[in-house]
């Protein structure tokens, strides 16, 4: 039928106790359930309805959580349907259970149910590789699956995805009589050999040292002896013996064994960086595998073998079979390195029998060090209009490095971001990597926001002092301005001295650079530059440089008081003019901060940090992190660091803010609210909320689904299954649906008997049953309704 009804009474508003009456409903999907709503009768006595019930979620049947609930609900209507909030961040779930716990009337009664609906959504499945939150190599792509992952090595590359390395040298290199004796080119006395290798990830030319004579040594020209076991058979990837040509050995009048060292060094140099993560180590093919190094150590070099780390070692491995490898693992997060050190240093004869050392080879895998070009590469170099980039060039770095870029506008824009960026170099396809990072964008400065305090509020040395306000034992500095729309008085402090200081009364010093001189729009410094127009900090208070040997913020405080409260939409500073020195004087590392309780509490509206390249009298603006912070009637500027490497004074011609321009981005349609979402104006920006029956965050928003789906049948073409049971023995009812709504089974169950209940778990319904499964039908009853 289409209502349920329980069997039994339940409990009434004037019971003494709830009842526990349990309608489950699974579901062949998971969901995070927003809202559920229970629909009345449409018909006769609504005193039946539910006045209290509640609402769970389980994945396992066992442990429920809690989403909903409600109670007193007592003033039903028929047909009435009535919603209420569930808690989706709990979720998602795959069960369902609403448990009816008093009827709508004061004494025990039936419950009745027409229909329970259940709004919520499918969990969103997270796509790791676009989120950047899977764990997969560099060199390896990244597949999406439902609910997870999957990672590739990238050709050429080896490994399960989230490890991938090359050969080194490759597995081609060539076989040692194909390698060129250089002369040239010499090594604890002895020639050296090469191999150009112009495929691959690691390109260019391959180099081979020793410090020891090898076995029947031909010479520094020529071919190779026929029996000859030179240094490049070790590194050539071809199993060697006797005559073959592509093994090592030691000299015949070298020995060594078990107790007694070789002390051989075998350098690999390689035309690119690397971080090996594996080494390895090759028996000869014929009848001495017992004369395989038994102990080895791996170093690296970046320097030309000027110093060496230790990357990997192994000792007492003996009882090599023939042609038979063996690997070690080695510390790639040691760092990249082009020259590779293998010293043998024991071979795995018996202690009283040494003899040469001999092995097929030697090699590694590992990770090749792919470099960034900072002119070539395309993100630091995206650059919109009136944006520029002015570091100069000539940042380097190897994957997983970064560098910072810095940016300035023109056209008196304003930066969407501070003007330096760090980028990282980041491997993006087999043999290449580039600078990743993103610039900031140029946007012309509003012309309806307020310039704080007004430009024409008169040079630094115009200012009243005023001794009878101090800050940090200081005297400040006011202008009264009576016109505007922020008229009033405008106060300056800080809390360092500033140079030339002439007291608290009487006029300025005329070499005077006063902390109101950096308000009052007017570039200054030295020379053609009025001095009184710029601050500058004394010897007493210096600050580190950016890249100086300095670890510690100087906390250099240049406070404005305005005469209203506003918010920021943009700051920036103005450097000082008419000396070479102010652009490394001028702040590198700084914070700029709002007060609305007069400096009580402090609100960071936004900072920068790393800017080292300034010119003469340039400013730089950038926005606001936030420019729905505040209102504020206290900015306060913060120097941490100046942008010069040396331990210097602060000097700066002006601290620059500006207000919040007055927009309504939701009438003039500059929002990005959703089409499902309304659209808020507040001061200096705006909000955005999904409307009913959406949910998201305003700009993106997912409409609700409905559970079970609207077209689900009625409650009597359920299935009655007597083989699924709950709460000792009472059957299920279950709908297979194909729609495209969460497809699949749902299966109600209950704990509590139903009116008219025939007791079995087949056959059709009864005329007058009203089944759990009606509960959840979305069908309305009628009266001519089965």
């Amino acid at each position: 039928m289409s209502w349920y009804v329980t069997s039994a009474d339940v409990s009434g508003t004037s019971a003494a106790s709830d009842s526990n009456v349990e309608l489950i409903l699974e579901l062949p999907c998971f969901m995070n359930l927003y809202e559920y709503s229970v629909v009345s009768r449409s018909t006769g006595d609504v005193s039946q309805n539910p006045s209290k019930a509640e609402i769970f979620g389980s994945n396992d049947l066992t442990s429920w959580t809690s989403l909903g609930s409600f109670s007193g609900e007592t003033s039903w209507v028929h047909s009435e349907t009535k919603s209420f909030f569930a808690n989706g961040a709990a979720g998602p779930f795959k069960y369902f259970k609403f448990v009816g716990q008093r009827v709508n009337s004061a004494s025990d009664a039936r419950l009745l149910i027409a229909d329970v609906v259940l709004t919520g959504e499918p969990p969103p499945d997270p796509n790791e590789c676009n989120l950047n939150t899977h764990n997969c190599h560099g060199n390896a792509t990244c597949n999406n699956t439902v609910e997870s992952f999957q990672c590739s090595c990238m050709d050429g590359w080896m490994g399960d995805g989230v490890s991938c390395s090359i050969q080194v040298p490759p597995s081609d290199i060539g076989s040692a009589p194909s390698w060129t004796k250089d002369g040239s080119v010499t090594f604890g006395g002895f020639h050296t050999f090469s191999k150009d290798y112009a495929s691959g990830e690691c390109t260019g030319t391959y180099r081979v040292r020793t410090d020891t004579d090898w076995f029947d040594n031909s010479g520094a020209t020529g071919t190779l002896a026929s029996n000859e076991w030179p240094p490049s058979g070790a590194f050539d990837n071809t199993p060697g013996g006797y005559t073959t040509q592509t093994g090592w050995a030691m000299a015949n009048s070298l020995s060594c064994s078990q107790t007694v060292d070789c002390n051989v060094q075998l350098i690999l140099e390689t035309p690119c960086s690397l971080a090996v993560s594996t080494f390895w180590v090759q028996a000869e093919t014929g009848g001495g595998p017992a004369n395989t190094p038994s102990a080895m150590v791996l170093s690296g070099s970046s320097d030309e073998g000027v110093t060496w780390t230790e990357l990997g070692s192994f000792s007492g491995e003996t009882g090599f079979a023939s042609s038979e490898v063996r690997n070690f693992t080695a510390n790639a997060a040691l760092g990249v390195f082009n020259w590779f050190k293998f010293f043998v240093q024991r071979s795995g004869q018996p202690s009283g029998s040494p003899t040469i050392a001999l092995m097929s080879g030697v090699g590694m895998y590992g990770a090749p060090a792919l470099q960034c070009n900072e002119a070539t590469d395309p993100q630091p170099n995206s650059l919109g209009e009136n944006l520029t980039r002015i570091d100069g060039g000539g940042q380097t770095g190897f994957v997983n490095d970064t560098a910072i870029f810095q940016y300035a506008c023109g056209n008196n824009s304003v930066l969407s971001a501070p003007p330096a960026v760090t980028f990282t170099c980041t491997a993006d396809a087999p043999g290449a990597a580039t600078w990743k990072g993103t610039p900031p964008n140029c946007t012309a400065l509003a012309a309806t926001s307020l310039p704080l305090p007004p430009v024409d509020i008169g040079q630094g040395d115009t200012w009243t002092k005023d001794a009878s306000v101090t800050y940090g034992g200081r005297h400040t500095f006011y202008k009264d301005r009576s016109t505007g729309i922020c008229a009033g008085r405008y106060r300056v402090s800080s809390n360092c001295d500033w140079i030339n200081n002439s007291g608290s009364s009487g006029a300025f010093a005329s070499n005077e650079r006063p902390p109101s001189g950096a308000f009052d729009h007017i570039l200054g410094g030295v020379y053609a530059y009025p001095p009184n127009a710029a601050v500058q900090i004394t010897t007493t208070h210096q600050c580190s440089g950016i890249n100086g040997p300095g670890t510690a913020d100087c906390d250099i405080e240049l406070i404005l008081e305005i005469p209203c409260s506003l918010s920021l939409y943009a700051f920036g500073v103005t450097a000082a003019a008419g000396a070479s020195q102010y652009r490394d004087r001028a702040p590198g590392k700084a914070e700029m901060l709002g007060s609305s309780d007069g400096g009580s509490t402090w609100t960071s509206v936004g900072s920068f940090d790393s800017v080292t390249v300034w010119s003469e009298g340039e400013t730089k603006l950038m926005a606001a992190t936030d420019a729905s912070l505040g209102p504020f009637s206290h900015f306060k500027f913060v120097v941490k660091r100046v942008a010069g490497t040396a331990t210097t004074v602060v000097t700066l011609s002006d601290v620059l803010l500006y207000s919040v321009p007055a927009t309504d981005e939701c009438s003039d349609g500059t929002h990005n609210c959703h089409a499902n979402a309304t659209c808020t104006d507040t001061a200096g920006s705006f909000t955005c909320a999904c409307n009913s029956g959406f949910i998201g965050n305003g700009t993106d928003c997912t409409a609700l689904i409905q559970l079970p789906p609207s077209d689900i049948g009625r409650g009597d073409t359920w299935t009655r299954d007597a083989g699924v049971t709950y709460s000792g023995g009472i059957y299920t009812l279950y709908k297979d649906y194909a729609g495209s709504v969460c497809p699949g089974r749902y299966r109600v169950r209950t704990n509590s008997d139903w009116a008219n209940n025939p007791g079995s778990g087949s056959g059709s319904f009864a005329y007058n049953e009203w089944t759990p499964s009606g509960a959840f039908d979305r069908v309305e009853w009628a009266s001519d309704s089965k």
